[in-house]
Parts: structure tokens; C-alpha cells; sequence
């Protein structure tokens, strides 16, 4: 999905969010020197921040659907990204679109093409039916991203009908769901994991965190504005723009250690251990309890 929302060009940009220079996507490939250059990386973030994603057409940029990783000298070495996510879709073994369709729930029973009408645009439907013999080997991506017939654009919408509110349709709104979900829920260091050892008070400080202060923190300008929504694009009602040291910091004040506030208990896994004792981390590793904080423990 993603693919398909990337501009035509890389915009830099004043303080004021206006454009200042612009270069064709395709000419950074492998090209870092832009970056080389002084006073480039803020016009560069403020250029990221202050133009809109591209409408959600699914039609991808010359330098992504000719282009993409074209070398200098040679006009016809670029690639197509469309074909490339295919390639890579077959080359992981990922199950064919309907497998996905009937693994989230969307639909059972798909066995033609004809079944795919209460899913898709009927132009949609037909030109899978005119790129594939069997709907059975329909790709999971081309599911979602289908070409007009004869040319190198892609259908003005995903192939499922987008759920309200949303981008995608149900299956890819499923999968990009359940993949975020699985991606928090496994990673013990997700920071309100049980096991991250954060006070409720540090979990307060790290959530009221924007992005738009972790931008701040990179930016080589002193207190520049910056929209409070860094993934929107500024407006004066709906995203105005702010100072960075009017924009909420981590307090690292509540990290600090003394002698006096070091606990005499570990917390791991919710339960509550000693100092000095050991603590089961799994069934091939025990750890020892250590003063100086909830869930530090020196590993035996």
C-alpha cells in the first residue's frame, strides 16, 4: 500500500512550508549527496512532513513503476516495484490472495472469479480474470493492486473495496492488523510490556511523547516550528504548527537513581522476588535478584 502513496518528487522547504527546491525521486537511488550539502536536512524533514501522502489512486510513480534503482548510464536498467512485490510475495511463499481472504474471515468458499464480485470492482474482477487462468493463483498483492490491461498504471483504488474510514479493503485491513498486533504483543521490550520494568509514571511521561518532539530533538535548527502532528500536513485549525519547546519531552527526572529510592524487590512477569533470590526467567535461564531496580536481575 505504501508503494503507491510515495511522491514524484523529493520536496525541501523553508520555515515557512513552502517549497524551495525539488528533485525527481528516482535521481537520490543510491545518491546521498544531497545529503552532503549544508543546511539541507531540515528544508529535507520539513519537506517530508509538509506534503501530502499521494491520493490513494494506487498508481505508482514513474520512478517507482519504470525507475526504481536505475543506474546513471544506462536509461533501461530501471525496475518496476509492482513486479518486484509480486517476485517477492512468490519468492517467501506467502499463500495465494483467496487462501488470505478465507483465513481472515472475509469470505469462504472462493472457487472462481465470479466469487470475487462481492469483494471487488467488477473491473477489478475481470482483469485478474484476464491475468490469471485459475482465481486460486491470484497473487496476495495483486489481490489488492490490480493494472489496467495494456498499461503500466494501476486501477484507481485497491481492488477490494476499501472499508469505511479505511485504505484497504477487509483482507489487507486484516493482515496489516493482526501483524501490528502480533509485532507488540511478542516483543518483550515492547515499553507496556509487563517485563519492560517502566513505572506508571515513566509509561505517563513516554505516551504524552509526539513524534513531532523526536523530530525536534534531530533537527539542527534551534527551536523551529513544527506541526503538532508530524504524519499530517500543517494547518492552521487542524494541525497548527508549534515551537519545539512548546511540545511535550520525556521527563528523565523520573529515571534518576539515588541510594534512597533503589527497591529492596524485583518485579518480573508480575510476580515479586527478594534481593538475593532467584528468578525463573524460562526453563533454561535463572537470574539472580539485584538492588537498583524492579526488574534487574544479573543472569547466572
Amino acid at each position: 500500500m505504501g508503494h503507491s502513496q510515495v511522491p514524484k518528487y523529493i520536496t525541501f522547504m523553508n520555515e515557512n512550508y513552502e517549497v524551495t527546491y525539488l528533485t525527481a525521486l528516482h535521481h537520490a537511488f543510491f545518491n546521498s549527496t544531497l545529503l552532503s550539502l549544508p543546511n539541507v536536512f531540515d528544508p529535507l524533514m520539513r519537506g517530508l512532513m509538509g506534503v501530502a501522502m499521494r491520493p490513494t489512486d494506487l498508481k505508482l510513480v514513474d520512478s517507482l513503476g519504470n525507475k526504481l534503482f536505475i543506474e546513471k548510464n544506462d536509461p533501461l536498467s530501471g525496475h518496476d516495484l509492482f513486479v518486484l512485490n509480486v517476485a517477492r510475495g512468490r519468492d517467501h511463499g506467502l499463500a495465494p490472495y483467496v487462501e488470505y481472504v478465507k483465513l481472515c474471515g472475509v469470505k469462504e468458499g472462493v472457487s472462481s472469479f465470479a466469487d470475487l464480485a462481492s469483494l471487488m470492482r467488477p473491473e477489478s474482477v475481470a482483469l485478474l480474470t484476464k491475468a490469471y487462468k485459475d482465481v486460486r493463483d491470484v497473487d496476495l498483492y495483486s489481490g489488492g493492486l490490480v493494472r489496467r490491461a495494456g498499461s503500466r498504471c494501476l486501477l484507481p483504488g485497491p481492488a477490494e473495496v476499501p472499508l469505511p474510514g479505511s485504505l484497504v479493503g477487509p483482507t489487507f485491513s486484516c493482515i496489516i492488523a493482526r501483524q501490528f498486533l502480533i509485532l507488540k504483543i511478542g516483543d518483550r521490550f515492547w515499553f507496556e510490556s509487563p517485563t519492560a520494568g517502566f513505572t506508571h509514571a515513566q509509561l505517563q511521561s513516554i505516551r504524552q511523547v509526539r513524534f513531532a518532539s523526536v523530530i525536534c530533538d534531530v533537527l539542527d535548527q534551534h527551536n523551529p516550528r513544527i506541526p503538532i502532528h508530524a504524519f499530517q500536513t500543517p494547518h492552521p485549525q487542524s494541525n497548527p504548527e508549534r515551537r519545539c519547546n512548546e511540545l511535550p519531552k520525556v521527563d528523565v527526572e523520573l529515571w534518576r537513581e539515588t541510594p534512597h529510592s533503589s527497591p529492596s524487590r524485583c518485579i518480573y512477569l508480575g510476580q515479586s522476588y527478594q534481593v538475593g533470590s532467584l528468578v525463573p526467567v524460562s526453563l533454561c535461564l535463572t537470574c539472580v535478584c539485584q538492588p537498583g531496580g524492579q526488574v534487574r536481575v544479573a543472569c547466572l
